[in-house]
């Protein structure tokens, strides 16, 4: 079990935008092109998601973050400063790593779906 449940995929709202479940917004994507709508029968291979990587922003206190204060305390993380300049955190539920540099910024790998992708995000903030 993760940290928060799924959300229902009627509309989701973060900040001022709604935003929309991305397979439907790949599947108006292919038939606006062109291409045979999902469901016919094709010869091309199936496309399969192995790994998503996303980007985001934690706010919080304007100072930069310490980050050998924060992996002092937090499980399943490294920090070597002189070898990378963020910490290295890996989580269990969804499996995925992130790395939190000390603007804030996130960078967060090996989710297989939008849903765990999100979900990792909200986990990390």
């Amino acid at each position: 079990m993760g940290c928060f449940e799924p959300l229902p995929w009627d509309e989701v709202w973060v900040g001022e935008r709604a935003l929309m479940h991305p397979e439907s917004l790949a599947t108006e994507a292919l038939c606006e092109w062109g291409e045979e709508a999902p469901g016919q029968q094709t010869d091309t291979p199936t496309a399969t998601v192995h790994n998503i990587v996303s980007t985001s922003l934690v706010y919080g206190h304007p100072m930069p973050i310490n980050l050998q204060q924060l992996s002092s305390f937090l499980p399943n993380s490294s920090y070597n400063r002189r070898r990378f300049a963020a910490i290295t955190i890996r989580m269990g539920s969804p499996r995925f790593t992130a790395l939190l540099f000390t603007s804030g910024k996130l960078v967060v790998t090996g989710v297989k779906s939008w849903y765990e992708c999100l979900l990792a995000s909200l986990c990390m903030s």
